[in-house]
């Protein structure tokens, strides 16, 4: 009795260092920003308001550290089951890096979400941006 309690714990101990391999979420370091950054412009849509502007050197610095800083899980979702397809509202930030070189969205609906190359990622440590609102 006491052999089959032992074998049935190392059944489940194997079990529960393979039971992660399968999941689509994993953490991420992501390059939003390349090495040299002449000029940022940022489009903040939320509710019908839709507000765009170029990004001052203070900000400048600001939102790469927080980008630096936001720990994100590459994710996957079926079709149609996207954040932006199935929640209405939320707030959105998109960056467009050196007139399009890099864009990538800040997304704020049901959970924080970066968008960037068609791909997901949630984002493990929200915070909005650090810009300056009018």
């Amino acid at each position: 009795m006491k052999k089959c309690r032992i074998g049935l714990l190392c059944v489940l101990f194997i079990f529960s260092l393979f039971s992660g391999c399968g999941q689509q979420k994993q953490t991420t370091a992501l390059a939003l920003f390349p090495d040299d950054v002449t000029s940022i412009e940022v489009t903040h849509e939320k509710n019908t308001s839709i507000t765009s502007r170029k990004m001052s050197g203070v900000e400048l610095s600001a939102i790469k550290e927080w980008a630096e800083n936001l720990e994100l899980h590459y994710t996957t979702f079926a079709e149609g089951e996207a954040p932006n397809e199935t929640y209405a509202g939320g707030e959105s930030w998109l960056f467009d890096i050196n007139s399009g070189e890099v864009r990538f969205r800040y997304l704020s609906i049901d959970d924080c979400y970066i968008w960037i190359n068609e791909e997901w990622y949630l984002v493990k440590t929200p915070a909005d941006p650090p810009l300056e609102t009018a």
